[in-house]
């Protein structure tokens, strides 16, 4: 089941918005356009800043899924068809963002080791993967001795555009079930 399946349908429309984080690292907000005086996004981004997310915390707006070769569509991805028509036309904004200090805190604290690379691991890595990402400009690298990998794009594709849980895709990566 997809994580918006039930996000921001009927939750956004009395208030004009909802907002929301699942298992305590993956924030959605989403927003009615033109019900506040500024864009949702600027919500959506002051809300996330306010609990303690940083510049270099990824984040993006689900629309953008339509841009990305590998992400579903918003027509094929399991939500309900006005939500998805409310996305195409510009009636509906979904911001979706990870909180990277978060999830390295959960990961470690489940037994999945997580950290931040040095700055020539950093370098050495961003040479073999340009889709890397990175926090406070280092490399976030999980994993045990000969079994360590970097979070990236593949990470934020199904967290972000397959609507997979954050914690269930580490635990699917470490364990090697990706």
């Amino acid at each position: 089941m997809h994580l918006l399946s039930e996000f921001g349908s009927e939750k956004s429309e009395s208030k004009g918005y909802a907002i929301d984080v699942i298992q305590d690292c993956l924030y959605i907000g989403c927003y009615k356009s033109r019900h506040f005086k500024i864009p949702g996004q600027i919500a959506f981004e002051a809300w996330f800043s306010g609990m303690g997310a940083t510049t270099d915390c990824p984040r993006t707006s689900l629309i953008n899924c339509m841009m990305d070769p590998l992400g579903l569509t918003i027509y094929n991805l399991p939500i309900p068809d006005d939500l998805k028509f409310d996305l195409l036309f510009g009636r509906k904004y979904i911001s979706l963002a990870i909180h990277i200090p978060r999830l390295m805190e959960i990961c470690n604290s489940i037994g999945i080791p997580m950290r931040l690379a040095d700055t020539k691991e950093t370098a050495k890595l961003k040479q073999q993967n340009k889709y890397l990402w990175r926090y406070n400009g280092r490399a976030i690298v999980f994993g045990k001795n000969t079994k360590q990998a970097c979070l990236g794009e593949g990470f934020a594709l199904r967290v972000f555009y397959h609507g997979e849980n954050p914690i269930d895709t580490m635990i699917a990566y470490a364990s090697g079930n990706c």
